[in-house]
């Protein structure tokens, strides 16, 4: 059968909104693994923000589209995906349309699928969380209500932990077996490839929290604990990757520091700088209460970091098998006190995790490789 005439099928990929962070880090990696997908059967057309900062051109056989952000304001957001893309759409007519903006844009496309990671929804925030951080309560809201408008014209929908699959099926009458399990892997992950030194000395051990302030990012915890730590190791040291100046919640953090010693706001970091900062850590301290997948978790993995982590459901399979963790709960600063000595100590245990049911995927390939089979 001669193919040479065969229309290439259309891939498009929008995520209009995705500026950085572990938004940017998933896009690149997703694009990435769409671009080696066989160039003669599949073209893949990314829509981004015209504002992106990261340079995603090295994929060759991917089209761009730039546009203009929609990163201000909830109705700027809808009109554009229900009236720009649309409208795009019917330009590009895509075989498959992959949203990594957790909506599910009205497109004309054959196939659609929609990935999800914004889990703010399913936070459960105190009256104090919503006074310090109110955009979590409107977000909340706006979220939930047009997550589930079009959904069921999507073929799956795609999450990264299989809480969120069960989480999600409930809230939004969403099939849970059209939900795919997707771990967002490092390339490096699973070898541990990046192994360098790793300071574990009691007289200047580094305890290392990458992480915007935000409520559910519980510093409180672990500056408590720490603080408490200082009384028999004054010489530790807790890295923040923020200035204190953020916003509301930041300043009352900082203020909360100004008498504890060793607590080094460092302000947000590249990506250069913050491969510095994992050679230099002790450990990675993870204490959030939400996470989507927890990205520092799989960097500190790639550079043979121990973790001391929160026993927190959200944080489970990020975690994963791995031979150098402690956890500890999340609401008892005593106990991740108690974790920190025992990381001090140097006294590590084998975390291990059980079998994620299918859908799943763990790997980026395996999933493009999901994805593509939707053409018909």
């Amino acid at each position: 059968m001669n193919t040479s005439n065969r229309r290439r099928s259309n891939i498009v990929v929008s995520g209009i909104n995705i500026q950085g962070g572990g938004s940017l880090t998933i896009l690149e990696s997703i694009l990435n693994s769409l671009n080696k997908l066989d160039s003669s059967r599949f073209r893949v057309i990314a829509i981004l923000s015209s504002e992106l900062k990261f340079d995603l051109r090295k994929n060759s056989n991917i089209r761009f589209h730039w546009v203009q952000s929609y990163s201000y304001g909830y109705f700027r957001k809808i009109f554009y995906e229900y009236v720009v893309l649309n409208l795009i759409s019917k330009k590009l007519l895509p075989d498959l349309w992959i949203s990594m903006n957790g909506f599910t844009p009205i497109v004309a496309s054959k196939a659609q699928v929609t990935y999800f990671h914004n889990v703010s929804i399913f936070y459960e925030a105190s009256l104090r969380e919503y006074i310090l951080e109110p955009t979590l309560l409107i977000f909340k809201m706006f979220m939930s209500k047009f997550i589930s408008f079009n959904i069921k014209k999507n073929s799956y929908i795609i999450v990264q932990q299989a809480w969120i699959r069960n989480r999600f099926s409930s809230r939004f009458g969403f099939p849970s077996e059209n939900i795919i399990v997707s771990w967002p892997l490092l390339q490096e992950e699973n070898k541990y490839l990046m192994k360098y030194p790793v300071n574990k000395t009691r007289d200047n051990f580094v305890f290392f929290y990458p992480a915007l302030p935000r409520v559910f990012k519980n510093f409180e915890l672990i500056i408590g604990a720490f603080e408490e730590l200082l009384k028999y190791f004054p010489n530790c040291e807790l890295w923040l990757t923020m200035k204190g100046s953020e916003n509301i919640y930041a300043r009352l953090l900082r203020q909360r520091c100004k008498n504890i010693l060793n607590v080094r706001f460092l302000g947000l970091q590249s990506r250069h700088q913050m491969t510095d900062l994992y050679k230099n850590a002790s450990c990675l301290i993870f204490p959030s209460k939400l996470e989507s997948w927890g990205l520092p978790v799989s960097e500190a993995k790639t550079y043979g970091l121990p973790i001391l982590s929160s026993d927190s459901l959200h944080l489970t399979e990020s975690v994963g098998d791995y031979d150098q963790v402690l956890l500890f709960d999340q609401g008892s600063v005593s106990d991740c006190t108690l974790k920190m000595r025992l990381a001090l100590e140097g006294k590590w245990k084998i975390n291990k995790i059980d079998k994620i049911e299918p859908p799943f995927s763990n790997s980026w390939e395996d999933l493009s490789g999901r994805l593509a089979s939707l053409i018909k």
